[in-house]
């Protein structure tokens, strides 16, 4: 496990995936000690967060996902996944609704961005998967997420 925090190997997992989330831990207190040789895997994750009850792109963070999307090269794309989640503040048939218009909302910005539509997957999970805690402000912002693999 990596990480000065024993026992927190969910929160360093995450963040060793989605190295973008790493400063919104360093505010909260996470200091994570990224390993020297990490493996080599064909494949790039992106990560977007949403505001609370939005599925709507805010303009930096579609430049974030235009700058991930835009770092692989649109040939070698075999499958794009994205997944939809949301934080757990409402009921799970409105968060399962309100994370399918948040993988909707992506799959749009990744196919205006030349990517094939027939190579991109999408699914909703609403509250589940949360990595977050529900019970702070940061934690749900974590929630409030879509991830896309690029392979």
């Amino acid at each position: 496990m990596y990480g000065s925090i024993p026992g927190n190997a969910v929160v360093v997992n995450f963040l060793m995936r989605w190295p973008a989330l790493i400063p919104v831990a360093a505010a909260v207190g996470i200091v994570i000690a990224v390993p020297t040789e990490v493996p080599v895997v064909n494949k790039t994750e992106c990560v977007v967060l949403f505001d609370t009850d939005k599925s709507v792109i805010l303009p930096t963070r579609l430049t974030s996902l235009k700058d991930c999307v835009g770092s692989v090269s649109l040939n070698s794309i075999k499958s794009v996944e994205i997944n939809g989640y949301t934080d757990s503040r409402h009921t799970v048939n409105y968060n399962l609704g309100l994370s399918a218009r948040r993988s909707a909302t992506v799959k749009q910005a990744v196919v205006g961005m030349s990517v094939s539509v027939d190579k991109v997957k999408t699914a909703h999970h609403g509250k589940n998967a949360n990595f977050g805690d529900n019970n702070t402000k940061e934690g749900r912002q974590q929630n409030r997420r879509v991830t896309v693999i690029i392979q």
